[in-house]
């Protein structure tokens, strides 16, 4: 039995915890404000302002609870750059389940992306708003090992007793491998049911200009399933510099994908005319237009 003088349990939330931030995340995330979350109800939407926590959810599922006994809640109004996996996993089956609309303001990034963005009915990005990806729980357990086994060097022996090293580190690496294999497992039940390819979770993390995060068109994402989609005509060339250079980048997907499990060659562009000159084609408003006065779509002539 181990008797070293950092219990285990707490060893391996320090673990989780960087986990969320690498391997199952892969880079950092541009940070919420103040990592506070803000969840309000107004009209027929539950407003969540935050990173995806334990607290923020019990809190959404509480509000949408007694606000949804007149059937009136229709929308998630959400800012988030993401948070822990299987909590964005539960809300996301919870999305699903009821059938909610889903309204990006500002950002949805990172696990929000990955499993709220693509569970909803209706998906609206609203002018400057950007819904990006950097990695999931897709990883080869090769992967797998080697950035848990850096994290337990960097951040877990330091502050363990020399004669207990290899021991915790042979535990959490077992114990953290099983859970990774259970997130991967779930992962792939969501999307399947969903019906959304989850390999646009990874599909940037190869691509020669992705640093960090990449989003994509309203017609690539269509091609991993995901639809319904409303977002302005220029959503490509949105302005994402708040979030460091380099940090989102916008790439593309070509035509046949699906059919060939393919990746594009496209280089990215600042540059709105050389942008849509460069495409076979650039993402446009579909007939489904969103009215904000009014929190609902409407179909136009």
């Amino acid at each position: 039995m181990l008797s070293w003088a950092m219990p285990i349990w707490f060893a391996y939330s320090i673990l989780a915890c960087s986990l969320t931030a690498t391997s199952l995340l892969v880079r950092a995330t541009p940070a919420d404000n103040a990592n506070e979350v803000w969840i309000e109800h107004i009209d027929d939407a539950i407003h969540y302002r935050g990173p995806i926590s334990v607290a923020g959810q019990k809190r959404l599922l509480a509000l949408h609870r007694d606000g949804n006994r007149n059937g009136i809640v229709k929308w998630l109004v959400v800012t988030s750059s993401g948070g822990e996996v299987n909590l964005a996993m539960d809300i996301g089956d919870w999305i699903f389940a009821n059938k909610l609309n889903v309204r990006v303001i500002d950002r949805c990034l990172s696990s929000c992306a990955n499993y709220i963005f693509t569970a909803a009915t209706v998906k609206v990005i609203e002018p400057g708003a950007i819904v990006a990806w950097h990695g999931s729980a897709i990883l080869s357990e090769a992967q797998s090992r080697t950035q848990i086994m850096d994290i337990i060097k960097r951040d877990i022996l330091p502050r363990t007793p020399e004669t207990e090293r290899t021991a915790v580190a042979s535990q959490l690496l077992r114990d953290t491998l099983d859970d990774l294999k259970r997130s991967r497992e779930r992962q792939a039940q969501f999307f399947k049911k969903i019906q959304v390819d989850e390999r646009i979770t990874t599909i940037g993390q190869n691509h020669p200009a992705v640093r960090d995060f990449w989003f994509l068109s309203v017609a690539a994402m269509a091609r991993f399933g995901i639809g319904f989609v409303v977002a302005p005509s220029d959503y490509p060339t949105t302005n994402t510099s708040r979030f460091g250079e380099g940090a989102v980048t916008y790439i593309d997907v070509d035509a046949d994908f699906r059919s060939r499990g393919g990746l594009s060659g496209f280089e990215p562009t600042n540059n709105a005319s050389s942008f849509r000159s460069s495409l076979p084609y650039h993402a446009t408003r579909p007939r489904n237009e969103f009215r904000q006065d009014r929190l609902r779509l409407v179909q136009t002539d």
